[in-house]
């Protein structure tokens, strides 16, 4: 939780939710700027194509992800009836803060492939010898680039995994939607249920399996090797 962490590493703390309100500022206009382009100027009129945080960021999704380290932002409102067509819209409004918070990862990644850095088999970070890297460790905020790089990594791609599960109001159930619309009354019925199934999901695979974390991990490792 973040208030543990503010309490224990001011520095971290500011680290950690400065990266956080990036990418989830970045997710949500990709929503706005692709939802525009496929037809949909609701959210340009509500002042949603901006990179000012403070129209993304949801009052009580902040305070509960300071507190128990789960929340989110303000959704963009669309309308999909203005969609010159309604699935392929769907689709692309859908995924696109998905593949931002991605791209977002990937370049993290690819900088720090380029600088030298490797990934264990553990999920720690390694240094290559005559690196770059092994440089700026052992500069004055060499540790600290090399920590944020890998923070802004982690973080998107947690934002990335976790908004395509395919349960409402999650990004994955409308891109499903999108592909299955006959699919659209089975998660008008759960909608309600939504928000408590994703916290039971985050419950069980934080105590068990930690499946997010070993997907994560395995993007990282994937994406450093091919650099």
């Amino acid at each position: 939780m973040l208030i543990q962490l503010l309490q224990s590493s001011p520095l971290m703390f500011a680290l950690v939710a400065g990266v956080l309100i990036f990418s989830l500022s970045l997710h949500e206009l990709a929503h706005a700027v692709v939802a525009e382009w496929v037809g949909d100027d609701t959210a340009r009129n509500l002042g949603r194509i901006t990179l000012n945080p403070i129209k993304h960021l949801d009052p009580m999704g902040a305070l509960l992800l300071l507190f128990i380290g789960f929340g989110w932002a303000k959704p963009v409102p669309i309308n999909p009836s203005k969609f010159r067509n309604y699935r392929s819209g769907l689709f692309f409004v859908s995924i696109a803060g998905v593949v931002v918070n991605f791209i977002i990862a990937i370049i993290a990644l690819a900088i720090l492939g380029f600088i030298g850095i490797t990934m264990t088999n553990t999920g720690g970070l390694g240094l290559e010898t005559g690196s770059i890297a092994s440089k700026l460790i052992n500069s004055k905020y060499g540790s600290e680039l090399i920590t944020g790089l890998y923070m802004i990594a982690q973080i998107n791609i947690i934002l990335a995994v976790f908004n395509l599960i395919p349960v409402p109001p999650l990004d994955g159930s409308k891109v499903l939607l999108s592909i299955i619309p006959s699919l659209d009354s089975v998660f008008r019925k759960i909608q309600q249920f939504g928000f408590l199934i994703v916290i039971v999901l985050i419950r069980l695979d934080g105590s068990s399996i930690n499946l997010l974390g070993k997907i994560t991990t395995a993007i990282s490792h994937f994406v450093l090797a091919l650099v």
